[in-house]
């Protein structure tokens, strides 16, 4: 069984240096990299992947799509990351202000609450 999160977003206008500068911080600031490394080395830890997008995050870019895998072996993590990576995405959408998104873990979309401007489960 396999569940990952997915978040993509056709932005209309092409993203600037100082956004695609900005993603790369947020990007950074939510990564699970050393939390995955120890897993990998100890097997314990995040047992997930961080979020990674398709294509380098860069000035022009007009499309911005990536997805991170969840945690499997554990119910309450999966959940918890699905949570941290709506963060993420969230974080991206308020950033950016524009575009039209999709987010969605696997067969299950991932609505926009724009009273709140966050994804919520």
């Amino acid at each position: 069984m396999s569940n990952t999160v997915y978040g993509s977003a056709d932005l209309k206008l092409a993203l600037t240096a100082e956004e695609a500068k900005k993603l790369t911080v947020i990007l950074a600031k939510f990564s699970k990299d050393s939390e995955v490394e120890k897993y990998v080395q100890t097997g314990i830890g995040f047992s997930g992947e961080s979020f990674s997008f398709y294509d380098p995050i860069k000035k022009g870019a007009v499309r911005i799509e990536g997805s991170a895998a969840l945690p499997v072996d554990d119910e309450n993590e999966m959940m918890g990351a699905f949570s941290h990576w709506l963060e993420f995405l969230t974080e991206v959408r308020n950033t950016l202000g524009r575009g039209d998104w999709h987010v969605h873990m696997d067969d299950y979309d991932v609505n926009w609450d724009s009273k709140l401007n966050a994804y919520r489960m």
